[in-house]
């Protein structure tokens, strides 16, 4: 169990320190996004606010997950919040 946490520590910090690196790899949209999802706000109401449609801003969000290699979007927040990303 204990190699197990440490796994996903290490993979943690590693996609970390790969998001704090790379913030050009986002697209201004894609961060605006971030920020708004990390806010709490559902893909519906991200729209409204960005005047996109909701498969808009999924179709951004899966752009986002392929960037970090799949992960979940909840962590892909948590990193970005976490590398400044989203001050």
């Amino acid at each position: 169990m204990k190699i197990i946490v440490a796994l996903h520590l290490h993979l943690f910090n590693q996609k970390r320190l790969h998001m704090k690196k790379s913030k050009e790899g986002l697209s201004d949209r894609e961060v605006e996004i971030l920020k708004l999802l990390s806010d709490g706000l559902t893909y519906e109401e991200v729209g409204r606010i960005l005047h996109i449609a909701a498969k808009t801003v999924e179709n951004h969000i899966g752009r986002i997950r392929r960037k970090y290699g799949n992960i979940k979007l909840i962590l892909i927040v948590k990193l970005a919040a976490i590398s400044g990303l989203l001050s």
